[in-house]
């Protein structure tokens, strides 16, 4: 077989792309992105789709904050990744007394 063939082009694209699921309370958004690409662009492009800023929401992988600089490379993401996005939340805390 050929080394530019179809089916040669395709695993390629399959090892430099992976699909992301994006959770929140509500939905889940898919995504394919490149291995090497940093995820901020990622997390911008969700924000704007559900109308947010994305400085107000919090992605998580395996429970750990995603920086704006983790790639899914980085981070060792396989397909079908799934990564929560929870609404940050300030206060709540409870009042002291004295």
């Amino acid at each position: 077989m050929a080394k530019n063939s179809p089916s040669n082009s395709a695993e390629s694209s399959l090892n430099t792309h992976v699909k992301i699921k994006i959770q929140n309370e509500d939905r889940v958004l898919c995504y394919r992105i490149q291995r090497d690409a940093r995820l901020l662009k990622l997390m911008k492009k969700y924000a704007e789709r559900i109308g947010v800023d994305q400085k107000t929401i919090r992605f998580l992988y395996d429970g750990r904050r995603i920086k704006d600089s983790d790639t899914a490379e980085s981070l060792e993401m396989e397909d079908d990744a799934e990564i929560n996005a929870l609404s940050e939340q300030s206060g709540g805390g409870t009042p002291r007394v004295t």
